[in-house]
């Protein structure tokens, strides 16, 4: 293993060599090049788990950095054969322009029908395939969705100025709880309270609500600008159940302090925390299901589907709006 490290180009750019996996593939697809004349092409039946895999990293790296790709065909089928394949059009020659190729669909006649611009992910040098691969029609096959499956509902529409409090004393009353933020929620853990969190107590007060309504249409009668009534909802009492633990809370924020997007869903087991539109709650009467379904909400794949169904506003590219997952979307999971 030592020798294809130290011989072989594609591992030339790796700084710690003892964690490298290697396999046969990365192998012969540089070997395959070395035998290819100058300007010659190399078409190369290759596992479609080579696009976006992780552990052929190298070999795209190498691959795009040093070579042009032409073209890739996908939805190969071969008798017998249950892995998806792929075929690369590879010329030796390094690419003009920076990630030049196409991608296009088998017993395609003309390279100009039904071809898409492929593109890469520069962090990991990931193909981030077009979604006539089918992908998603995979996910949703014999499949449910979370909607269907469990009771959600999103945290309440409040006054901050009502209903929450930072006096620890207000828990004394049964209608006052530990509030939670999407500040609060991260991939499996949740932070109560944060250094920076200023109510650390929400009231879901059905009284204080119609209280309150009646003062927001008194100053709409005397002519103030203020906030609609209608917009203020904790919900009914028949309601409340939702906020009960165990469930699962999911930030309607999907993007950490980096910007990177990203689902976040913890496991509120035993505490009960309520929270405002911030976060959406997600019910199912069997612990184990819910520890399940906190799983697949924070896998990568659900995070592609979500991204790829457009179920996340503001993650297209170069949107300046922070990337936000509403109650609708994610029902549709």
């Amino acid at each position: 293993i030592r020798y294809y490290i130290d011989k072989y180009e594609t591992f030339s750019s790796v700084s710690n060599r003892k964690n490298i996996s290697i396999n046969t593939i990365m192998l012969f697809l540089e070997r395959g090049l070395s035998l290819t004349q100058n300007s010659g092409i190399l078409s190369y039946i290759i596992d479609l788990a080579f696009l976006n895999v992780d552990v052929y990293f190298y070999s795209r790296k190498f691959l795009i950095n040093n070579y042009t790709l032409q073209e890739i065909v996908t939805d190969l089928k071969f008798p017998q054969i249950i892995a998806e394949a792929c075929v690369l059009r590879i010329i030796k020659k390094k690419s003009e322009r920076e990630y030049n190729f196409f991608w296009r669909k088998k017993n395609v006649n003309s390279p100009l029908k039904g071809v898409s611009i492929l593109e890469i992910n520069k962090d990991d040098y990931q193909f981030i395939l077009s979604s006539n691969l089918n992908i998603n029609k995979k996910i949703e096959q014999k499949s449910t969705t979370l909607g269907e499956c469990a009771e959600t509902s999103t945290g309440m529409q409040i006054i901050p100025q009502y209903f929450l409090s930072n006096d620890e004393n207000v828990l004394k009353s049964p209608k006052w709880h530990k509030a939670v933020f999407s500040s609060n929620i991260y991939k499996y853990n949740l932070i109560w309270p944060t250094k920076k969190q200023k109510s650390k107590y929400i009231t879901y007060d059905t009284n204080l609500q119609e209280k309150v309504r009646r003062i927001l249409r008194k100053r709409i009668e005397n002519g103030d600008k203020c906030r609609a009534p209608e917009t203020l909802s904790i919900g009914s009492l028949e309601k409340e159940h939702i906020f009960y633990a165990p469930k699962i809370i999911l930030s309607q924020t999907v993007s950490n302090a980096n910007g990177i997007i990203n689902l976040q869903a913890c496991l509120d087991e035993d505490v009960g925390y309520y929270g405002n539109v911030s976060i959406h709650l997600i019910k199912h009467s069997d612990i184990i299901f819910l520890k399940y379904l906190l799983g697949i909400i924070n896998s990568s794949l659900v995070l592609f589907y979500a991204i790829e169904k457009k179920l996340i506003l503001g993650a297209e590219k170069g949107s300046k709006k922070t990337p936000q997952i509403r109650k609708g979307a994610m029902d549709k999971l």
